[in-house]
């Protein structure tokens, strides 16, 4: 892939453009080649494989999705060390996040 080169407010851009993307397309497909992951995030972003794996690396540290060799058993510990060929898969059971019922004051009342 090629590389490009970013000033700062361009890579800032990349990132946030990342970090809307990555969740839905990574969590979409339960198991997804990571050459499939970047096929399909180029038509959305200039992001390169670096600033990707950069992307994923503390979903994958915490084990949030899985990145697997080719061969099926070889566990990657952090999105830098993602190679090419490895599977992507999002764990069956997804973290849930909620946001609490504030309660009502006796003023709405």
């Amino acid at each position: 892939m090629d590389e490009h080169h970013f000033d700062d407010a361009t890579d800032d851009r990349v990132r946030g453009e990342l970090s809307e993307l990555l969740p839905n397309q990574v969590y979409e497909v339960e198991r997804q080649p990571f050459l499939g992951l970047m096929s399909g995030l180029t038509n959305y972003t200039m992001a390169d494989e670096f600033r990707v794996k950069q992307a994923l690396d503390i979903a994958v540290a915490t084990g949030d999705l899985l990145a697997v060799g080719k061969d099926g058993k070889t566990r990657r510990r952090k999105g830098t060390s993602i190679k090419s060929s490895d599977i992507l898969i999002a764990p069956p059971q997804r973290p849930i996040f909620f946001v609490p019922q504030l309660k009502k004051s006796s003023s709405e009342n």
